[in-house]
């Protein structure tokens, strides 16, 4: 089974571009964090994740999306005869990830309206 399912936040504005008949491409790298255990801490690293798409999405740098998809693996040979390969996310869902802002807390002591 093929199937990839990541959160992450844009590291630049998606880039979009269209084949000669018209269809939307999507493009975007999505940054992924990755939490390890060091010293007995958690600290994250941070993995960049080549993501593309064959609708139009307008994300901007920064957005927190989900993405739905598969691995696609391209080889090929440079000009010196190397064999080189890249693997990029092919997705078939991408959706923003909006989350609710933390209220500040609130130290004025008890609230006289509440009914109970």
């Amino acid at each position: 089974m093929n199937d990839v399912k990541l959160i992450g936040r844009l590291g630049a504005d998606a880039e979009i571009r269209y084949t000669a008949s018209g269809n939307p491409i999507t493009s975007f790298n999505l940054a992924v964090s990755k939490p390890f255990k060091k010293d007995g801490k958690w600290e994250y690293d941070i993995v960049w994740v080549p993501v593309t798409c064959w609708k139009e999405y307008q994300l901007s740098k920064g957005t927190e999306v989900f993405v739905s998809g598969r691995l696609d693996v391209q080889k090929w040979e440079d000009a010196e005869g190397n064999k080189r390969q890249t693997t990029k996310v092919v997705a078939k869902t991408i959706k923003e990830i909006k989350r609710r802002e933390k209220h500040e807390k609130n130290d004025s002591g008890p609230n006289d309206d509440i009914p109970f």
